[in-house]
């Protein structure tokens, strides 16, 4: 929950430096290269986390519901955090290139953050060409058109298809398994108040063979 936490906090703080950027035209985003690489390292990096973070949770909580042993195994304490560690890590490794990239040029008189859920690729494409002909301004790594041409499938699965059928899949999973536990329960509650058949509920037989014993009693005394 804490690495989820930080890095949702990362991507609401970043979601307010675009809101200072295209809302109120105070360039923030835009002012520096550093900026600009930081701010688009955290978009693609905080989401992706969050979200395969999420996922491993639900999954969690499923196999807790279903199979204590193999969660106790699989789930330990040092495992999950083993398992966030290999999730940040390999997410950060997967967006280092943004660094790398030439995403930050002037184009078309302005200046350019550019990054692949805001921008199309026409301005990366034309910057490109701009540089392969030696027209462009800020010319770096010509390999980012390529690279994000393959990245945005990545971004695609991660950010978009893991969370929205991953996390339905496996919460309704948990949901029915609760729903059938609960029913079960409620069919046993029911059929331990039903009477055994054959005996009265009210008492009555006993009442009856307890009236006779103390006649039998009654008249053993008096002779």
């Amino acid at each position: 929950m804490i690495a989820i936490a930080v890095f949702d906090i990362l991507t609401i703080l970043n979601g307010f430096l675009y809101w200072i950027e295209y809302e109120l035209l105070v360039p923030v985003v835009t002012a520096h290269v550093v900026l600009c690489k930081i701010s688009v390292f955290t978009i693609y990096c905080g989401p992706e986390i969050s979200a395969i973070t999420l996922t491993l949770m639900s999954a969690e909580r499923l196999m807790r519901k279903l199979n204590t042993a193999a969660h106790e195994r699989w789930f330990s304490i040092k495992r999950t955090r083993m398992y966030i560690v290999v999730i940040v890590l390999t997410m950060v490794l997967l967006n280092t290139y943004t660094f790398a990239s030439d995403i930050f040029f002037e184009e078309c008189c302005k200046h350019v953050c550019w990054n692949i859920y805001h921008d199309g690729t026409d301005v990366l494409e034309l910057h490109e060409k701009n540089c392969r002909e030696n027209m462009g301004n800020n010319c770096g790594d010509m390999g980012a058109l390529a690279f994000y041409s393959v990245y945005k499938w990545v971004a695609f699965s991660i950010y978009w298809i893991l969370p929205f059928v991953g996390l339905p899949v496996i919460n309704g999973w948990l949901l029915y398994d609760i729903w059938k536990e609960r029913r079960r329960r409620n069919n046993q509650e029911c059929r331990s108040i039903i009477p055994i058949p054959d005996l009265p509920v009210d008492g009555s037989e006993y009442d009856v063979d307890r009236d006779k014993e103390i006649t039998k009693m009654s008249d053993l005394h008096q002779c």
